[in-house]
């Protein structure tokens, strides 16, 4: 058994243990886009329907589709940080979790497809402190890079390279991820310091 299943994180471990009916995390996009619609389109059952939030942005339709559809609240860009869910996602623009929005997060997890969501070292510094887990962005959005280089591949008059089937590789996100948090926390580290480590080894740099 490896360390990450042995030494869980402690946001998992009470994710676990608390006693309430199975449904589905609430979460918080900021942005409506493409990957920002996807947290919320998942299925639920009828009768544990949570509000999912949606920050105001230009793709009007799409909110309003999301309020619609979701029965989602909608809440302002710079407020939506705040709102009392279990997840935050931030799905748009980097360096939104500063170290002074890492303090104001009520979320019990950070995890979004955003390119570099913490601003400085010191907000993910913060969130560690706080109890609150992030999931390093570059290991949770790797999705598109995968399916990015398998298309790219795949291109007429490219040389044929075999790849896992897609589905295969995607698992494999969350099983680095489950990996990194039992670093983290067997190290007394923070989940993103994890990462780079594992990163650098995989890379030999």
């Amino acid at each position: 058994m490896d360390a990450a299943k042995k030494r869980p994180h402690r946001l998992q471990e009470r994710l676990r243990d608390e006693k309430r009916p199975p449904q589905r995390e609430r979460s918080r996009p900021l942005g409506s886009g493409s990957t920002g619609f996807a947290p919320g389109s998942r299925p639920e059952p009828p009768k544990s329907r949570r509000s999912t939030g949606f920050d105001r942005v230009r793709r009007r339709t799409q909110v309003e589709r999301a309020v619609e559809q979701f029965g989602a609240s909608v809440a302002p860009v710079d407020k939506i940080h705040e709102a009392e869910v279990d997840i935050y996602v931030p799905c748009a623009l980097g360096g939104v979790t500063t170290e002074v929005t890492a303090t104001q997060v009520r979320a019990r997890a950070v995890a979004g497809a955003a390119n570099n969501q913490l601003a400085t070292p010191e907000a993910g510094a913060i969130l560690a402190e706080r109890g609150i887990l992030f999931a390093p962005d570059y290991v949770l959005n790797a999705g598109g890079i995968i399916s990015g280089l398998e298309a790219t591949y795949t291109m007429p008059g490219r040389s044929r390279v075999d790849f896992p089937p897609l589905e295969d590789s995607l698992a494999q996100i969350h099983d680095r991820l489950l990996e990194i948090f039992g670093r983290a926390a067997a190290g007394g580290r923070q989940p993103e310091v994890a990462a780079e480590e594992m990163a650098r080894e995989l890379i030999g740099r």
